[in-house]
Order: structure tokens, then C-alpha cells, then sequence
């Protein structure tokens, strides 16, 4: 809290997406079953990110328009964050390093503090638009580190809860679809033995695939219905 104290008492960006997510946002208005659905069902603005509203709308409840209100729930996700960060390395190192426990904790401990105090999520969690980045980073966590446990403990309740925050991570921000994508390499570097079928590392991924190819779709499609995405002149897939 002391690295971002001189934050709380700073106003809405309505120059930038303050104004879109809290300020002139009518889904967040209220909390009730009605709202919920709503906000579940309606895209905002340029993306689809219904936990991260939701947490609006929550704050909203508490703090109506008083900024200093959404800052600390910002503060205390990215310092959650750390937390889990802590135990989602210390977890790694322990399943595949063969360091001492104290090595585990110290680099643990190290990668997480630096992480909680770099200036480079600064704007990420004193930003209020930017709740979308620390929240779904909690969900990303969690669903990797339930992954790598399905993974060296081999309980499918780890591979269903990773799956479920995987989910929650996407509802938050779309951007966390690389997650398949890391998890495949995870299992390449540890679990993949000599003369094992490439292949094989990808059929327990279909699932998250598809999670991942169903929320690109949607973010495509809100991109392209308020005119963000446009046909290159020349037909180019780049632009």
C-alpha cells in the first residue's frame, strides 16, 4: 500500500477509459440478478469483460463514484498477485529443480517482491480501467499452478479447477488466450520423454483450445460490429 499511497486520492482518467468502464457505465449501476445477466450478455466498449465489471460494479455499490473507493481493490488483487506468484514459482521449483528448500524460498520470495514493486505495473494497478490486467493475472495464476499440480500429483480436480480459472481469467481479460499455448510448453519441457508423439502433448490442451478459440471469436466480432477492424485495401492479413 505505502508504494501506491500517493494514488488513492488521485481522480478518474475520464480522458481515457475511466470514463468508458466506470464513469458512464450503466452496467454497473446496480447489483442484482437483472444487472449480472446484463453484463454477462453485453459486450462493453471495444471488449467483452464481464468479471472485470462485475468488480465495477461492486466497488460501485460501496463507493459510487468516489475514486479513491477502486484503487485499493486494485492494490489489494496486485499484492494478492504477489502472493500467489510466490507460491505458484515456489511450486515449480520444488517439482522440478533439485535446489534446496531455502534456494526455493529465497528466489520465490525475490521474484515476487520484485514483481510487487516494479515500477512497470505501475500504471496496470493505479490505473482503475486496468483492473481487467490484475484480475485476470489472479485467474491466470491459479489456473497454472492447478495445472502443473493435475500434472505431478495427476487428480483430475486439479485439471477441472485449472480449466474453471482459465475461464474465469478470459472473462476477465480476452488477452490471457496465450494460456494453452504455455501450458503446452510446460508439459514439452518437463513431462515430454524421448520419443513420445508431439501430438499427445496436445490432446488434454483441446479443451483450453477451445476456450481460448470461442473468446478470440467473440473479441473479433465486437472488434469488427463497432468498426475497429478493417479489410486491408489490399487484402493483406497483417494490417
Amino acid at each position: 500500500f505505502l508504494i501506491y499511497l500517493n494514488t488513492l486520492h488521485s481522480d478518474f482518467i475520464t480522458e481515457w477509459d475511466d470514463r468508458a468502464y466506470v464513469v458512464n457505465n450503466t452496467l454497473i449501476r446496480s447489483l442484482n440478478l437483472d444487472s449480472i445477466y446484463s453484463i454477462f450478455t453485453t459486450p462493453h466498449y471495444t471488449d467483452y469483460y464481464p468479471l472485470t465489471l462485475l468488480s465495477y460494479a461492486t466497488d460501485y455499490q460501496i463507493w459510487g463514484l468516489n475514486p479513491f473507493g477502486y484503487r485499493p481493490t486494485n492494490i489489494v488483487i496486485h499484492i494478492l498477485n504477489s502472493i500467489l506468484l510466490y507460491l505458484f514459482i515456489y511450486s515449480l521449483l520444488s517439482r522440478h529443480t533439485a535446489y534446496k528448500e531455502k534456494a526455493n524460498e529465497a528466489i520465490a520470495t525475490l521474484a515476487a517482491l520484485i514483481f510487487l514493486a516494479h515500477p512497470v505495473n505501475v500504471e496496470t494497478v493505479a490505473w482503475i480501467s486496468e483492473r481487467k490486467n490484475v484480475l485476470s493475472m489472479t485467474f491466470f495464476i491459479i489456473a497454472f499452478y492447478c495445472y502443473s499440480s493435475y500434472r505431478t500429483i495427476e487428480k483430475r480436480y486439479y485439471y477441472d479447477t485449472s480449466l474453471l480459472f482459465f475461464l474465469f481469467a478470459l472473462l476477465s481479460k480476452s488477452s490471457v488466450v496465450i494460456f494453452p499455448v504455455l501450458i503446452t510448453f510446460y508439459d514439452y519441457l518437463f513431462f515430454c520423454k524421448k520419443g513420445d508423439s508431439k501430438l499427445s502433448l496436445l490432446i488434454n490442451k483441446i479443451p483450453f483450445f477451445l476456450l481460448a478459440a470461442i473468446f478470440s471469436s467473440i473479441i473479433i466480432l465486437v472488434h469488427t460490429n463497432i468498426g475497429a477492424l478493417h479489410e486491408h485495401p489490399n487484402g493483406s492479413l497483417l494490417y
